[in-house]
């Protein structure tokens, strides 16, 4: 198993992904959390692609906070989908949650909510970010 310690270029499709939501975020300066979608903040989140790549992070209010390889904290929620999903939300075409309600993403009942509110940080994220390079 792949666990990025920090998301960057030389990663894979979902460190490269979290990589650019990490920057777009940081650009944001926070505009985008609503109260409705503070739950997600200080949150640590697991994402993880089928091909073995695992990436780690604290959704902070203005940046992204990348967990060190080898940490002992427990995610409070994780997420797991194809290599193909995970290019088509960082595209902006889908987010998290159409994802698992198509079926695609099992995950524990007790997360829905913080995986909704991450769903949509992220669409809006990378969507206010337009679909190419920043």
């Amino acid at each position: 198993m792949q666990i990025s310690s920090t998301a960057d270029a030389q990663g894979g499709l979902l460190g490269r992904g979290l990589a650019r939501f990490a920057r777009l975020w940081a650009l944001q300066e926070g505009r985008l959390v609503s109260a409705r979608l503070e739950g997600a903040l200080g949150r640590s989140i697991r994402c993880e692609s089928t091909d073995g790549e695992v990436v780690d992070f604290c959704l902070l209010r203005e940046k992204l906070e990348f967990e060190e390889h080898g940490s002992r904290r427990t995610p409070h929620a994780s997420i797991r989908m194809a290599p193909r999903d995970w290019a088509r939300v960082f595209g902006g075409e889908l987010h998290v949650m159409a994802i698992i309600l198509a079926g695609r993403a099992p995950f524990p009942k007790d997360q829905r909510r913080l995986l909704m509110q991450f769903s949509m940080l992220l669409q809006t994220t990378m969507l206010a970010g337009g679909g190419g390079d920043e």
